[in-house]
């Protein structure tokens, strides 16, 4: 550069740091690249426009300026002195639909990128649209201009235009009194200052982080995606806003800030809030307004809302407000690095008065007619207020993120927004902290969820026993070692029961049972309950003095017992004392007690909890409606006693008539010796712990033909594990119940579904109400997190001789009748929109890292769904969290698999591997005793090896400031942030001449592997793109995986992942997919050309070849001619491919039809008559457009350019395979048909004409989900097994 040409040069600000940073990461996304266009009605002349723009530019520096990010001790911003107007010209006028033409540019506009160290960095293009209308678009970075910027710009662009069309002369274009770079010395004095810093340090110190939170339903996995939903705010609504604003002396935007406030504390259930707030720093200048830049800050604000009054809260948020005003340009990465927590905002207010607009009203020689303003951020929620000149008042508008919000969880924000502001508007003398009325829309969900019936009649649980005892005398009852009819234990429950009330057992009495499991206990407690006891389980493991505590403190005087020594004091009653007696006839009401638990207490004491026949009695009869049982059934009673999920073993299946086979004691502990029990008696339902069932999992014959129903309570119920044992037990069903001790066993209910990615706890039974409450007892929306608290007939009487703790966790019910009490469980949970109940943890396992508030249920969630994880638990250790895990998974991928599902504060900082997560007597996980986390291991120096890898060092000991990096240190361990990573991704570039992305070196942050990612430029088909390898190391003969119709091979990774270290795995993309490169028309080229790739790069097999869908047919034809020239391959794979009908019919006679099949998986929401009257551009658009709406996009990119070739693509490949015939292949082959599928045994998808050698196979999920989670683990297994067979086969011959 030359001095003439450069104007000015200062810093650039943090938050112009921060965006580019975001840009250079995604390089793709339209994040931060905003897109204004205005439709204007007047003339067109270039050459006015051009000069009125160039008068423009020349006032306003920014207009003018580069970036300029390594070349310097830090980035600055460069301004030249004479940079040439970048205006384009289009002509749409001539098409049919100009609108739908323009949408189109625009789309592909957001992802062309700026070259930052070109000036400008924006464009203006003109479109014209008809004789008397054009398009003025600006499209620009948003770190040169802000909003208020863009309409200072374009009113003055315009004002200049008009001018010039009408001859008038206008002001020279003399700079403002004030320029951006004064804000940018402003925010370096703001920087250095000592108060605004303490200021700062203390408004952050212990604030909570208000984080919305994110329900199912949301896209995962993809680039973040901004859209708006509108919420309606009418004239009436905000002129009361107005007086509400004048009576408390405040703007209007205080009055929407406090609402804003009020709805996040609605939906986090937590009065403390924080939002981010966008402030501006204009200068105090009468000028200010007229200069253009990027004068934003986001600024934390913090608030509680409970206070008495709307008045109160409007004046706290105001004193808030003023507070901050006078630090308001500190930096908000500043403020992160403070607070040592990032993110620090979740959500963000912004409010806009764009009143410069007002002088582009009608009557000019140019008019606007309508205008659309594209900007997306990289915050994941925003609520904006804008006073529209356009729309000629208020509208706020959400703008989320639809990879961390569905549309149905935003409209319903959207309602709590426009409720809160009626309330304000009505009285803000009005108390804010009742919600009922805010709340509703989700008042009457949760209402109508709850209305699950009356119980049924009652009838006491000994008369219906006795019933089904006289009804079915000759059928077998309990088995112990051999079979008791239903006679011989009805006769034996009489006789016990009659011993029982000559020993002074009355209604009510407690009674307790120390017996081991076996016939004897069974018997034991039926007979309690007929002579009108409530039982108390005794467990005979127990020492002497936590026996002697539990019948002293229940008041039990009769004890049942092989041990009367143990029981000293006691009236001791033996289990077999009598063979028979008579039909006692007693009338037990529904109050009476039916038995006494005792749960660990928090103090150490235990606490018995009471429960009625009531509450029993519509639990077992509701199962029974449930899940009916039949005479031929088996049920299994593994369930210690002691823990209350027994109280249905015992009794439901000798109501149902069923058969009851009693586990040897020691046996539930034993899972294959479980698993042989059960299949020796031909069990058809069973209970497991989660924990329990994950052993079982592991048991290596786990045939069990008779099984068909699993029932799961007592602690989590992870998806993974759901999934083995859909695996392992085809169409057996899994339900997760649950419920409490003090709840009569389970109030709600969930069936499994095959796929499900999270293990809902359902929704409420009959009879039995649940409410999610916040520390008041007040209701919280649909989504939010609070206290699952329990109402209804369950609910047990209370804890035996402890009314202070009874009334403490037994509550009056603010929503039921009179007279009617919740449970409080202390545990954390929320509604889900279809009207289940999400379990989060304990409340007591809520804690809090870096002042975030993390809840260890949801974490342990997510990790159990990493594949390789089997069961993970986590637990809070020296301010982090630390994992454990059983399972094969490394830490690294572990933590890389959180990442991209929870936020950073969320992963664990360390990954124990456990053989098997620790456990109390009753089966639950002991978090208490989980061991200290295995230590974090540091890489040991290792100086670099090449020149490559010295000339990286010293890049890094350049950016960090470090002065010997080692090739294994992590960039980020040695204090890198983003920030700095895009800065060594620039000096890459510089230092090796070659792009080099910001994801790449985040992908790997150490010197080793980045020399690897960029070491590969020999002339090969990897180095030229043809073949992409999944994984290359390991010995194992390789594995090419050929693509599908769409060409591409990106979902092969997660199988490449799972097939074991030592597989190399390759994919073959097809051709035509990059721009310039030409498609293959035919399978036979295809198959040539792929095989040569093989050849290539292996030039001796054998090989693997195979693919899913058409994959597979070219991959025969590619083994095919491998085998001609004499290389072995021991199989071909054909998963999901087919011979009869490789490509769906309708695609090859219809181009329309292909195009929604290729883009859209088949169908939309389209008419497709209307689509094959479309133009072929039109139809792509509209195409794209509906699947991108409905979910349904089958293209990884959204660039129109990238996804014609997918079609053309997708259309040659379906051509070439569709009618395509094989000859006869006489090598080994095998058919992977997807379980969901349901083929019968004999399927064979047409290959077996042609491939006499086929075998079948079955892959878990339907199609291509086979390749995702939950399946790729069983699929890659499956898929192993096979290669080892071939292996196998090949070596005997």
């Amino acid at each position: 550069m030359t001095a003439p040409e450069l104007e000015d040069a200062y810093p650039l600000t943090a938050l112009q740091s921060g965006m580019l940073f975001h840009s250079a990461y995604q390089e793709d996304s339209a994040t931060y690249h905003d897109v204004f266009t205005l439709i204007l009605r007047g003339p067109y002349q270039s050459d006015t426009f051009r000069a009125a723009l160039r008068e423009v530019m020349a006032r306003h520096a920014v207009l003018r300026t580069s970036f300029d990010l390594t070349g310097f001790d830090e980035p600055i911003q460069l301004v030249w002195q004479d940079v040439e107007p970048p205006v384009q010209e289009l002509d749409l006028s001539g098409f049919e639909h100009p609108g739908q033409r323009l949408s189109i540019w625009r789309e592909q506009e957001k992802h062309r990128p700026f070259d930052w160290e070109a000036p400008p960095l924006f464009r203006a293009v003109i479109h014209h649209l008809d004789t008397d209308e054009f398009a003025l678009t600006l499209s620009f970075h948003h770190a040169i201009l802000d909003g208020w910027s863009v309409a200072t710009m374009v009113t003055e662009l315009l004002d200049r235009y008009a001018a010039g069309l009408q001859g008038v002369p206008q002001a020279p274009a003399v700079p403002p009194p004030s320029t951006f770079r004064d804000f940018v010395a402003r925010e370096k004095e703001a920087v250095a200052s000592p108060q605004t810093e303490q200021f700062w340090r203390d408004a952050l110190a212990d604030a909570p982080v208000t984080a919305l939170p994110r329900l199912p339903g949301y896209r995962t996995g993809d680039a973040e995606d901004t859209v708006s939903h509108a919420v309606p705010l009418d004239d009436q609504l905000v002129q009361g806003l107005e007086r509400a604003a004048r009576q408390a002396r405040v703007p209007l935007r205080t009055v929407l800030l406090a609402g804003h406030l009020r709805v996040l504390a609605l939906l986090t259930g937590d009065s403390d809030v924080v939002t981010g707030i966008v402030t501006h720093g204009r200068p105090e200048h009468e000028a200010a307004e007229q200069v253009l830049g990027l004068f934003l800050n986001s600024v934390p604000v913090r608030v509680r809302t409970d206070v008495p009054s709307w008045e109160e809260l409007i004046k706290r948020v105001f004193a808030a407000e003023v507070a901050f005003l006078p630090h308001r340009l500190y930096p908000l990465f500043e403020m992160q690095r403070l607070s040592q927590r990032s993110p620090l905002i979740d959500v963000l207010f912004d409010y806009r008065d764009f009143h410069v607009y007002q002088d582009l009203g009608p009557g000019g020689v140019i008019q606007v007619v309508e205008s659309e303003f594209f900007e997306q951020t990289n915050l994941p929620l925003s609520a904006n207020f804008t006073w529209s000149p356009q729309a000629g008042g208020l509208e706020l508008k959400l703008k989320y993120d639809i990879t961390q919000f569905s549309a149905d969880q935003v409209v319903r924000a959207g309602e709590h927004y426009r409720r809160v502001f009626a309330k304000i508007a009505e009285d803000p003398a009005a108390d804010p902290r009742e919600s009922e009325e805010l709340l509703a829309a989700d008042v009457a969900s949760v209402e109508g969820w709850n209305a699950t019936g009356a119980a049924r009649e009652f009838v006491a649980l000994p008369d219906v026993v006795a019933r089904r005892v006289a009804a079915s005398p000759d059928a077998p009852a309990v088995w112990d070692g051999s079979w008791l009819t239903y006679a011989e234990f009805g006769a034996r429950v009489r006789g016990l029961a009659a011993v029982l009330r000559e020993q002074g057992v009355r209604l009510g009495d407690v009674v307790g049972v120390c017996l081991p499991r076996g016939a004897d206990l069974i018997v034991a407690v039926h007979a309690v309950m007929a002579a009108g006891g409530a039982y108390l389980p005794l467990e005979p493991d127990y020492p002497d003095e936590r026996l002697s505590f539990m019948v002293s403190d229940a008041g039990a005087r009769v004890v049942i017992t092989g041990e009367p020594g143990r029981f000293p004091g006691s009236v001791v009653v033996a289990p077999s004392e009598s063979a028979d007696g008579p039909v006692l006839g007693l009338e037990i009401p529904p109050s009476a007690p039916a038995y006494l638990i005792y749960t660990s207490g928090s103090t150490g004491r235990p606490k018995g909890v009471l429960v009625s026949h009531a509450a029993i009695a519509n639990r077992l009869v509701w199962m029974g409606e449930a899940f009916p049982l039949g005479a031929g059934d088996r049920v299994v009673q593994k369930t210690p006693f002691t823990f209350d999920v027994s109280v249905w073993e015992l009794f439901w299946p000798l109501m149902e008539g069923a058969g009851l086979v009693v586990a040897p004691p020691g046996v539930h502990l034993d899972a294959a010796a479980l698993v042989e029990l059960m299949r020796a008696h031909s069990v058809s339902m069973a209970h497991f712990v989660p924990s329990m069932l994950d052993a079982v999992m592991e048991v290596p014959d786990l045939d069990v033909p008779s099984l068909r129903r699993v029932v799961c309570s007592g602690e989590a119920l992870p998806a993974s594990l759901v999934a083995r044992v859909h695996s392992a037990w085809p169409g057996v069903e899994v339900h997760n119940l649950y419920g409490p001790t003090e709840a009569a066993v389970d109030v709600t209910w969930h069936a499994c579904q095959v796929g499900e990615e999270r293990t809902p706890i359902g929704a409420p039974i009959r009879a039995t109400r649940i409410e999610i409450l916040d520390a008041d007892l007040r209701r919280v929306p649909v989504g939010t997190a609070g206290e699952l608290c329990i109402g209804g007939v369950q609910v047990a009487q209370g804890y035996a001789a402890r009314p202070g703790l009874t009334a403490e966790r037994f509550v009056p019910d603010p929503y039921g009748g009179p007279g009617a009490r919740l449970y409080r469980t202390g545990d954390l949970a929320r509604w889900l929109p279809d009207g289940e109940v999400d379990y989060l943890g304990r409340i007591d396992d809520q804690v809090k890292v870096r002042g975030m508030r993390v809840e260890l249920g949801e974490v342990e969630a997510v990790l159990a769904q990493a594949p390789g994880v089997q069961a993970a638990a986590v637990r809070p250790v020296g301010g982090v969290l630390a994992a454990y895990v059983v399972g094969t998974a490394e830490p690294e991928e572990l933590a890389g698999f959180l990442r991209q599902r929870l936020p950073d504060h969320m992963v664990p900082s360390s990954f124990t591997e456990l053989d098997r997560l620790p456990v109390t007597a009753n089966g639950k996980l002991d978090r208490k005793a989980l061991p200290d986390p295995a230590p974090v291991a540091r890489a040991p120096y290792e100086a670099p090896r090449d020149e490559l890898e010295e000339t990286l060092a010293g890049i890094w000991a350049e950016i960090l400031g470090v002065e010997r990096p080692g090739i294994r240190d992590d960039f980020f361990d040695l204090g890198g942030h983003s920030l700095l990573a895009l800065r060594l991704a620039l000096r890459m570039r510089q230092a090796l001449g070659r792009e080099i992305p910001v994801a790449t070196v985040l992908a790997a942050p150490t010197i080793a592997q980045l020399t690897e990612a960029l070491a590969d430029e020999g002339d090969n088909p990897v180095s030229r793109g043809r073949v992409v390898p999944l994984r290359t190391a390991g010995n194992r003969p390789p594995l090419f995986l050929i693509h599908a119709l769409g060409g591409q091979v990106f979902r092969y990774r997660p199988l490449a992942q799972h097939l074991g270290d030592d597989q190399p795995v390759y994919a073959i993309p097809a051709h035509g997919l990059t721009e310039g490169d030409a498609v293959q028309t035919t399978i036979d080229e295809m198959a040539e050309t792929y095989a040569g790739y093989i050849r290539e790069l292996f030039p001796d097999g054998p090989y693997f070849v195979g693919g899913f869908c058409i994959g597979g047919n070219i991959a025969l034809e590619v083994a095919r001619r491998l085998r001609k020239d004499g290389h072995d391959v021991p199989y071909v794979f054909l998963a999901w491919s087919s011979a009869q009908e490789p490509v769906v019919g309708s695609t090859l006679e219809d181009d329309t039809a292909l195009m929604v099949h290729a883009l859209a998986g088949g169908a939309t929401s389209l008419d497709p008559r209307e689509l094959s009257l479309m133009e072929p551009a039109e139809r792509l658009l509209a195409i794209v457009n509906a699947a991108t709406k409905e979910g349904q996009l089958r293209t990884e990119s959204t660039d129109l350019d990238q996804i014609q070739r997918y079609v053309e693509v997708f259309r040659a490949n379906a051509h070439a395979v569709g009618r395509y015939k094989h000859d006869t292949f006489d090598g080994p082959a095998i058919l992977l048909i997807p379980e969901e599928d349901n083929a019968p045994p004999d399927e064979d998808y047409g290959w077996r004409a042609f491939v006499p050698n086929l075998e079948t196979g079955l892959i878990p999920g339907a199609r291509f989900s086979a390749l995702y989670n939950p399946y790729v683990t069983r699929t890659a297994n499956a898929w192993r097994r096979w290669m080892d067979r071939g292996l196998e086969h090949r070596a005997r011959h």
